[in-house]
């Protein structure tokens, strides 16, 4: 898990989490709204990405809301997209490896 701080702010403005299970694992992150499309999201996604392929991980998986076509494109950029279902919020299974 990362959390991400601001000079000068003292709350939180971002967290990541990846939650391993066994060669595959769920990734969830949030951007506090007034500090979205800084680079944030990107930034905190990359780290937990590159520790799941240090372990062997080969795909991810994440919820995202159809709100949220952002963290979509965020998720397109850190890895290969494989697949996108959608059961009331989508769930997006991609590749890492």
């Amino acid at each position: 898990m990362l959390v991400a701080h601001v000079q000068g702010d003292p709350q939180p403005v971002a967290i990541a989490r990846l939650v391993r299970d066994g060669r595959s694992a769920e990734i969830a992150f949030a951007v506090a709204d007034a500090y979205q499309q800084r680079g944030i999201g990107s930034a905190l996604t990359g780290e937990p990405i590159a520790d799941a392929r240090a372990a062997g991980i080969t795909h991810v998986t994440a919820l995202v809301t159809g709100d949220k076509p952002t963290a979509l494109a965020l998720l397109r950029r850190a890895v290969e997209v494989l697949d996108i279902r959608f059961e009331g919020t989508e769930l997006v299974r991609a590749a890492i490896a």
